[in-house]
């Protein structure tokens, strides 16, 4: 049996956008780590085990020979953009509880999950844990609520340490390219027009290698509950748009019109990031013109890659 004096994590989720940039700092902790995936990652001093999240007594059986001490659960369905009304965000939430109860069966005593801003209920501008009302208005925040209201009872009664990440709107290497920066990054690399719709809405931007951080720092405090995980700054997404469009020589091409009065889109999204810099006691590390050029520079040599 492995020593209980090991930091043991086990990571799900690590092929993904945020799942694949938390592997580094989790092993700079000094954590043994060990992923779950159908697929296999060769990632440097990881403990890879070929095993499908949905094959229950797979999972069982990884966690009981394994005995992970930290479990950071980031896998979900997140094809943009169905992810947001997906059926799948059900089955998700039911595997997730299973993952975690399986979790607390095997010895686990840190459990970290992770949501969404869409928990919320959007009206407020500022939006803060334990203040904001919570009333999702899509089955991906719904999905998610009810997870970590699940999460939560069940670590409660286990006596185990949970906390939820609380994220908002993430950008970098490996996002998709339905995504707000790739959309207008990758026509911008094609010398074609790059349209930004709803230039005026404010939301709350943060790079996804600081995000993969923060959850690491997350796992290794105390902190319990939820946490939102974000920038804390506004930016208008026209604003954005035309950073990128600057930084890449080409801003007669970025192409931003207002937004809609009659949508339904929210005039700001922008998180209380209080518990996450004075409890957790983390924050960014990169500026966002520096995160918009990594990425920036990430896609254009993917593109190359691609197109030889």
């Amino acid at each position: 049996m492995p020593s209980a004096a090991v930091r043991r994590v086990l990571l799900t989720g690590a092929r993904g956008f945020i799942g694949r940039q938390t592997i580094a700092p989790l092993l700079r902790e000094g954590f043994e780590v060990h992923i779950i995936s159908r697929s296999p990652l060769d990632a440097p001093g990881v403990h890879e085990h070929r095993v499908d999240l949905f094959d229950e007594p797979s999972v069982v059986a990884v966690l009981n020979r394994v005995r992970p001490s930290h479990l950071v659960h980031l896998a979900w369905h997140t094809e943009p953009p169905e992810y947001w009304h997906s059926p799948l965000n059900t089955t998700w939430e039911s595997r997730s509880l299973h993952l975690f109860d399986s979790f607390v069966m095997s010895g686990g005593t840190r459990l970290i999950g992770v949501g969404t801003c869409a928990e919320y209920e959007w009206g407020s501008s500022v939006l803060k844990e334990g203040v904001t009302p919570e009333l999702p208005s899509t089955p991906y925040g719904i999905a998610k609520l009810s997870l970590q209201r699940r999460a939560s009872a069940l670590a409660e009664a286990a006596g185990i340490s949970f906390s939820w990440a609380r994220f908002f709107f993430l950008f970098g290497p490996h996002e998709r390219k339905e995504r707000f920066v790739s959309s207008i990054i990758d026509p911008l690399l094609r010398e074609s027009p790059a349209y930004c719709r709803n230039g005026d809405l404010l939301r709350d931007f943060l790079y996804v290698e600081d995000a993969a951080e923060s959850i690491v720092a997350l796992a290794v405090s105390d902190v319990r509950g939820i946490v939102n995980v974000a920038s804390g700054v506004a930016t208008q997404l026209g604003t954005l748009a035309r950073e990128i469009g600057s930084l890449m020589q080409a801003p007669n091409l970025v192409q931003v019109t207002p937004g809609d009065a009659t949508s339904a889109q929210p005039t700001a999204l922008i998180a209380d990031v209080s518990r996450l810099h004075k409890e957790v006691g983390w924050s960014p590390r990169f500026e966002l013109t520096e995160a918009l050029e990594k990425t920036i520079f990430w896609r254009s040599v993917q593109g190359r890659i691609n197109a030889a």
